[in-house]
């Protein structure tokens, strides 16, 4: 009789014809995109809904709507917590400005200090000119406090087209606060955030304005260089 009882199981399982909920299948392939936060939502959401739908026993696909549940909430989560990280990166830096690019270079870490600019569109700017730079600041106003973002100014003002930063700072050193020009470099030509530096200019009406990179020069073999060929060939 029990082998009666099982064969007879056996037989209605085989015969379980009912249909995988569109709901299941569609909530887990939107919880496995996991590289937009919408379709991640739109995953649990629709996996809730399918998951409902398979308990009335009329169609199958319960384990997916479940998956899909977990995955959604999980992948969601961890984006949540990546673009929450992104956006306290970019306010800080905004906040701060030249702050750590200065302290490395008025402490003596004149490596530290370039590697936070963005490179010149000529070539690697040399070192001696940022040693300069630094040195001349230490020399005139003592050693680097802290800089922050001058609020107040109507210099601030977010980039429209390049994707930049342009805002006045108040620098606080040693013997005083100077304001300085700093603009930053939010996102790169490829759209991925960049966060470095492009200038800084110290405006000092006293002992005059500083800037850093210094204004761009031809480099050697340039426009010059091509003109003297040019007058040499048609010699």
């Amino acid at each position: 009789m029990m082998g009666d009882a099982v064969s007879n199981q056996g037989l209605a399982d085989a015969g379980d014809t009912r249909r995988t909920s569109a709901l299941a299948v569609t909530a887990l392939v939107l919880s496995c995109i996991l590289c937009c936060p919408i379709t991640t939502i739109a995953g649990v959401v629709v996996g809730v809904l399918a998951y409902f739908a398979t308990v009335s026993g009329r169609v199958s696909g319960r384990w997916m709507a479940v998956v899909a549940i977990v995955l959604g909430v999980s992948a969601t989560t961890l984006q949540g917590l990546g673009l929450s990280w992104a956006l306290s990166v970019v306010i800080e830096s905004v906040l701060t400005g030249p702050d750590a690019a200065l302290r490395a270079g008025t402490g003596g870490d004149i490596s530290g200090f370039q590697q936070a600019f963005r490179p010149s569109k000529h070539g690697a700017i040399p070192a001696d000119d940022a040693a300069r730079f630094c040195e001349e600041l230490t020399r005139r106003y003592g050693r680097f406090d802290r800089a922050q973002l001058d609020q107040s100014s109507a210099n601030s003002r977010p980039g429209s087209v390049d994707e930049n930063f342009t805002a006045d700072y108040l620098l606080y050193f040693e013997r005083g606060l100077i304001r300085a020009t700093t603009s930053l470099e939010l996102a790169d030509a490829t759209g991925a955030l960049s966060l470095r530096l492009i200038s800084i200019t110290v405006h000092d009406d006293l002992q005059g304005e500083l800037k850093y990179p210094p204004d761009d020069r031809e480099p050697t073999g340039g426009a010059e260089g091509e003109r003297g060929r040019n007058a040499d060939d048609r010699r």
